[in-house]
Formats: C-alpha cells, structure tokens, sequence
C-alpha cells in the first residue's frame, strides 16, 4: 500500500538543508555574510549527507541510540560556523 508519508532517508535530506539555511541565516545576523554560491554549496552538502547516512526504509536503527546522521549535521555545523569566523 502506497503512501504519501515521506521515507526517512528523504526526511534527512530535508532537515539537512534546513540546518544548513538556518546555519547561513545565523551568520548573516552574526554580520558573517556567505556567498549565495556557498550558500548553496553548504544547503546540497548538508542535505545529500543526511539523506546518504540515514537507513533505507524497512532497515531497523538501533533503537533508543542518537542517530548518527544528526550528530554529524551538528558537528559539521559547528566546524563551519568556527570557520567562518575565523576561530579555527
């Protein structure tokens, strides 16, 4: 029976391109302005590793453990906004 509910794999990609537009937003207020390109570049990186790391539909996850594609967002967030800013 088909479904209009998205597989999670998709539900990945789309929380990592939303990560990474509140990620431009946040350092466009901080007075950090990112190119349109690398903002782009950042959106489609962040989305299609999300949606690469998150388990196909029907393969079980290790229940009640972080999941893996969402440290990785974080982290990598984390390593591009200390970037950018010059701290590293």
């Amino acid at each position: 029976m088909s479904s209009y509910r998205p597989v999670p794999k998709v539900t990945a990609a789309a929380l990592g391109g939303a990560v990474a537009s509140l990620a431009v937003w946040g350092l466009d207020s901080a007075g950090v302005e990112a190119p349109p390109a690398v903002a782009a570049a950042l959106t489609a990186l962040l989305a299609f590793a999300a949606g690469y790391l998150k388990a196909p539909a029907g393969v079980e996850d290790d229940a009640g453990e972080v999941d893996l594609v969402y440290v990785l967002l974080v982290v990598l967030l984390i390593f591009v906004i200390l970037a950018v800013v010059g701290v590293i």
